[in-house]
């Protein structure tokens, strides 16, 4: 080989380097970004995920480029595309980093304005250890320095964020199902409360109540028996005719305030000789139990009643 072409040569393995050192350089920040997105892919905070190809090292065979006829500076023009492309990544990451924070956080958000929305419209407060929620607001945002940020710690404050998703999503399935639910939906969880017996529900041929389908009336009302009480200690040939004294029952309201109305009205028995027992309100449902059991036996009941009407089943 004369001294020209080994020269040439020489220079041709050096901007090899030049080309390979901006691809690592592009190839590392390519990766930064694709880990991140793999890291937080399973909180679902982009809606559609491109992995950023590598790009692949030079061929480094000096009788190739030779054949190629091609010009060194092609090399040179290369490297300077891919400089721009990796500086596109590193300007890149940062705003990709707060996408998925601030998705997160709308999504949190959303989803605790509906909870509480819902909450106005149907009652918890009978539901154990029910957490309050709040929207995060500005001044509790994470801050995404390029000085003081890290990616651990934002990651971890995704994955926070997103176990609070997830409870609040629990919360709002028992919300929805506890709001005006079914009758056949009462009779499935009814039957999931050991003590119980059998349930009839009313008809607009038996109603004792007459309130079925009636204006602020229940929608639905399923009557139980429980085997604390003996059958033959109340009157009736089913769980509808021995009414709340054969056990319980549990009324069906639209909407909350209908519920809220009916309380009001059997709290005017509270300490009379008409007192029919206790009254507890769900969602938008009355549970009544019957005065012929203790009170904590009422209590008890009541409490596997919630358990069974809260339950979330796959």
């Amino acid at each position: 080989m004369n001294k020209e072409l080994a020269t040439f040569e020489k220079d041709y393995l050096s901007y090899c380097d030049i080309y390979d050192n901006a691809v690592k350089k592009y190839n590392t920040n390519a990766d930064k970004i694709n880990n991140f997105i793999a890291d937080v892919d399973r909180f679902n905070v982009f809606s559609e995920v491109h992995n950023i190809e590598h790009r692949s090292e030079i061929n480094r065979n000096f009788d190739e480029y030779r054949k190629s006829n091609d010009d060194i500076s092609v090399i040179s023009n290369d490297v300077k595309k891919i400089n721009t492309e990796t500086k596109k990544l590193e300007e890149s990451y940062l705003p990709i980093c707060e996408t998925a924070y601030d998705t997160i956080v709308n999504n949190y958000n959303d989803l605790v304005n509906d909870y509480n929305s819902l909450k106005e419209k149907t009652s918890l407060d009978f539901i154990k250890d029910i957490p309050e929620y709040k929207t995060i607001n500005d001044s509790e945002l994470y801050v995404l320095d390029e000085t003081s940020f890290t990616e651990e710690k934002l990651i971890d404050e995704i994955s926070k964020i997103s176990d609070n998703i997830n409870d609040i999503s629990q919360l709002y399935i028992v919300s929805e199902q506890i709001t005006a639910p079914s009758k056949d939906f009462i009779y499935e969880r009814l039957k999931d409360v050991e003590s119980i017996t059998s349930t009839k529900a009313v008809t607009t041929y038996y109603d004792p109540n007459k309130l079925l389908g009636e204006e602020g009336g229940y929608t639905s009302c399923v009557y139980f028996t429980v085997d604390n009480i003996a059958v033959s200690d109340v009157n009736g040939i089913d769980a509808a005719h021995k009414g709340v004294d054969g056990g319980g029952s549990v009324e069906v309201y639209a909407t909350l305030d209908d519920a809220l109305k009916r309380c009001d009205y059997l709290s005017q028995f509270d300490g009379t000789l008409l007192y029919s027992g206790s009254y507890t309100i769900v969602g938008t449902m009355v549970i009544r139990t019957s005065y012929k059991l203790s009170n904590e036996e009422q209590i008890q009941l009541t409490d596997d009643i919630i358990n069974s009407l809260t339950e979330i089943k796959e």
